[in-house]
């Protein structure tokens, strides 16, 4: 997915080594999974419907998940 720099405001000025977004099913067993982990972006929902939330993992990648609206996933 390719994304500018202002999606997540000031969070990617901060120094990081890659930026990942994965599309899952449902943030729900992400949540539990990556509970643990440093949130850079709190769950919110994009203007195309998306649930998403952004961590930090221990080697300072920044990972993205989203669960897509369900309405916009039948439209693909």
């Amino acid at each position: 997915m390719y994304q500018d720099f202002q999606f997540a405001g000031a969070h990617l000025k901060e120094e990081h080594r890659s930026v990942l977004y994965f599309e899952v099913a449902s943030l729900a067993s992400i949540r539990n999974k990556a509970s643990h982990f440093v949130i850079v972006v709190p769950e919110r929902t994009t203007d195309y419907g998306s649930l998403e939330v952004y961590i930090r993992d221990p080697a300072g990648n920044m990972i993205g998940f989203g669960e897509p609206n369900a309405s916009a996933a039948q439209d693909r």
